[in-house]
């Protein structure tokens, strides 16, 4: 059960990072070269706490699920 949450939290946070790849691929797409790199750094500046809460929300679940495995492991029932 170890390995079964170790690799669902890491497919989580995997299928995280690809979609905010795609969406800094559309962002140079859709805007082009210039405006997309202005585009993107507005979007993933550490100001902007719109973007950071999203991510990080995102995220959540893949933080659990490595919580509850370590926590289980402690306690010795993985």
């Amino acid at each position: 059960m170890y390995k079964i949450l170790t690799v669902v939290s890491y497919l989580w946070i995997g299928f995280i990072a690809l979609l905010n790849f795609i969406g800094v691929f559309f962002m140079f797409y859709n805007h082009g070269f210039s405006s997309g790199f202005q585009y993107i750094q507005e979007t993933y500046s550490p100001y902007n706490i719109a973007n950071f809460a999203a991510i990080v929300i995102s995220l959540l679940p893949a933080f659990g699920i490595i919580w509850l495995r370590n926590k289980l492991r402690v306690k010795g029932k993985i």
